[in-house]
């Protein structure tokens, strides 16, 4: 009896996701809801918010003045160097397909 449990329990996990599912294709999103999803988790990441406030300042020369405006180019050039690796990224998984 335990031996037909195993055997019948292999047989439903070698099945595929879309087998289980009943799905074999999925309809692309579309690009607006692609980069607002893009953006929301961008907007709500953390990480944006600390690098400005705690990494930053510590670049900042005080002396030379203007420090709202050292303060938007470091975020303008960490915001850039954000797109150019995610950009990378996404451009490398996508041809790996």
């Amino acid at each position: 009896m335990q031996l037909a449990r195993t055997a019948k329990a292999a047989a439903h996990t070698s099945r595929t996701l879309a087998q289980i599912f009943g799905t074999t294709t999925v309809a692309p999103k579309p690009l607006r809801r692609i980069i607002s999803e893009g953006f929301f988790v961008g907007a709500t990441n953390p990480k944006g918010l600390i690098i400005l406030t705690a990494v930053l300042p510590q670049f900042m020369d005080r002396a030379a003045g203007h420090a709202t405006l050292q303060i938007a180019t470091f975020g303008a050039i960490c915001i850039a160097m954000s797109l150019l690796s995610d950009g990378a990224w996404a451009i490398a998984s996508g041809t790996a397909r």
